[in-house]
């Protein structure tokens, strides 16, 4: 009989505790908080995709990057500079965004910025597609030039 009631016991005392933090919990993570909280996780990943993006398109020679500061630093061979100042400027303007989370502007602060995310993912896939495309048309060149020509073969080899 002991065990039972100790067993009671404990959650009655359990569920006081739940019972007090609950609405501290509740207050500290309200819906918007929620909201700009995965907002931000959405616009770290897509931050993360356009630097990938960014570093295959340098390391292969095809990109003329806007960014002055980024440009700067993709010209001098400092990629991981580079790759410090994207997660530094994403640091900075996250924990921004987190501060004013409260505010009635940031998850439409937060939205503006996944959807320019998002449409510069868009922009990284068609230039991928078109990437692939070229690099998949000048191995089809070459092929049919090993085939036509006698002395393309022997340059291949």
């Amino acid at each position: 009989m002991s065990g039972c009631f100790e067993l009671l016991l404990k959650r009655r005392v359990l569920d006081e505790f739940a019972a007090n933090f609950r609405p501290a919990l509740a207050r500290r993570m309200d819906g918007r908080a929620v909201r700009v909280a995965v907002l931000l996780a959405i616009i770290a990943i897509l931050n993360c995709l356009d630097l990938s993006y960014t570093l295959l398109a340098h390391r292969a020679g095809l990109l003329r990057e806007l960014n002055p500061i980024a440009a700067n630093f993709l010209n001098m061979g400092l990629e991981p500079s580079l790759i410090c100042y994207k997660f530094l400027t994403l640091l900075v303007g996250s924990s921004i965004l987190w501060k004013v989370r409260r505010s009635s502007w940031a998850p439409g602060a937060c939205w503006l910025l996944v959807i320019v995310y998002v449409w510069l993912s868009i922009v990284w896939c068609a230039w991928t597609n078109d990437f692939s495309a070229a690099i998949d048309n000048d191995v089809r060149v070459v092929k049919v030039a090993q085939l036509h020509m006698p002395e393309a073969r022997l340059a291949a080899r």
